[in-house]
């Protein structure tokens, strides 16, 4: 499955195409993976299917994991909640 890696200034945007059950367990595992690194780390899933988004809930949450996740319908909404919450310029 594509996955396309896009730095940005205070973070990293990763756009999965055409999500397959092995990949939600693939992306899962880096996701909880990374959060054993950095306790800090904040998710913002953009998941437009309601089918998918329950899939990636299953991952992110208690017990696989401990990071915050919230998702979303839009990149905007997402990018409006990083300026609320945690004050980063959002391009």
């Amino acid at each position: 499955m594509p996955c396309e890696i896009i730095w940005e200034p205070r973070g990293v945007r990763r756009h999965f195409h055409g999500l397959e059950p092995n990949t939600l367990i693939h992306a899962a595992a880096q996701a909880i993976g990374a959060t054993l690194s950095n306790n800090r780390l904040v998710m913002l899933m953009v998941v437009v299917d309601p089918a998918i988004r329950e899939k990636v809930r299953r991952f992110t949450g208690p017990p696989l994991s401990s990071f915050h996740a919230e998702f979303f319908e839009t990149r905007e909404a997402a990018r409006d909640w990083i300026a609320t919450h945690v004050g980063a310029d959002t391009p």
